[in-house]
């Protein structure tokens, strides 16, 4: 996915720029660039699991389409559209924040940093924005 492709090129530009510092300085910035590939890869793997997730339920819809014919399983029929129209909207919301985040990251890669505070603001900005992504298609999917 693209937001671990820029997750590498911010992990590898934080790295490169640890070399100006001292050794405490130099820890303390490569960590950062770690945390913010994982917290970017996880993104990513969220993204992964609901795009799985929804083929599953797709193709497995194809079984509950057969329980529309009777009165008595009627409803579970239905819930099936319910159910699809929950996880269209979690991955069209989810894509919104992907692509958003991307801009939002793609700004770090093109502005030089000045020292340890932007390598700590990037770190607090990908764990807020990973709690975006963690929970805000869940809220937008229960409105359906």
């Amino acid at each position: 996915s693209n937001i671990v492709e820029i997750g590498i090129v911010l992990a590898q530009r934080i790295w490169d720029s640890s070399s100006g510092f001292d050794v405490g300085q130099a820890f303390i910035i490569g960590l950062c660039g770690l945390i913010v590939l994982v917290v970017l890869a996880l993104i990513a793997a969220q993204l992964t699991v609901l795009i799985v997730g929804a083929f599953v339920i797709l193709n497995g819809g194809v079984v509950m389409m057969g329980f529309l014919g009777s009165e008595w399983t009627r409803d579970h029929a239905m819930n099936y559209f319910t159910t699809v129209l929950g996880m269209s909207v979690q991955i069209f919301i989810m894509q919104l924040l992907v692509i958003i985040g991307n801009e939002l990251f793609m700004g770090f890669i093109d502005t030089p940093s000045e020292g340890v505070a932007d390598y700590l603001m990037m770190v607090v900005m990908s764990i807020i924005y990973y709690a975006l992504v963690a929970t805000v298609p869940n809220m937008a999917s229960s409105l359906t």
